[in-house]
Order: C-alpha cells, then structure tokens, then sequence
C-alpha cells in the first residue's frame, strides 16, 4: 500500500513506524481531510524511501572530502613537527608524548 501512494519503495529499514510518528500520521491525517498521501510523506524519513544507491554515493563523496581535509591536516601536522619526526607513526608520536609528559612530572 504504501509503495503505490508514494510511487517509489521503501528502500531501507523496516516498515514499522514508531508511535510518536503514526500518532503524528492520524493527527495530519484529520487536519488533511483524509490525505493519506501528504501525511504519510510529511511524517516518514525520507532516508527510508531514498534509494540505497543513491544514499552510499552522498556517503562516499562525504567521506572523500572528510580525507582530503585529514591528509592536509596530517600535512600540516608534519610540517609543523619538522622533518625529523616526518616519518614517524601516529602510534609512535603517541608514545614519545607520553614520555615526555612522564618525563615533565618526574621533574616537579
């Protein structure tokens, strides 16, 4: 039923509905004069009836431009450091701070 009154599928998750959202369906539902349509479509997710496709290509373009910004951070990192920690693992730059801070309270 609900696939023909949107004319297009319900691609993700399951079909039930919390029910703070059908109260919010019926409640559209009398205030339309029995628009099933324009209150099922106001109220649902529109994820839910987004194809999956098209919904993983945001999430890839989102995600390519989240690691352009970390490789010029990571870039900026390194070449505030100097080039003697250039070639260092994050795991490593880790380990020498800790040191360092160990080193600093042994001090006081």
């Amino acid at each position: 039923m609900v696939d023909k009154m949107f004319d297009c599928r319900w691609e993700v998750g399951g079909r039930s509905l919390p029910l703070n959202t059908v109260l919010r369906i019926l409640r559209d539902v009398y205030t339309l004069r029995g628009d099933w349509r324009t209150a099922l479509l106001k109220n649902i997710s529109q994820r839910c009836l987004k194809p999956l496709e098209s919904r993983n290509q945001f999430i890839r373009q989102r995600h390519k431009g989240f690691q352009e910004r970390t490789k010029d951070a990571v870039q900026l990192v390194r070449s505030s450091l100097g080039a003697e920690r250039h070639d260092l693992l994050p795991s490593e730059l880790r380990e020498m701070e800790k040191q360092r801070k160990k080193s600093m309270r042994n001090r006081n």
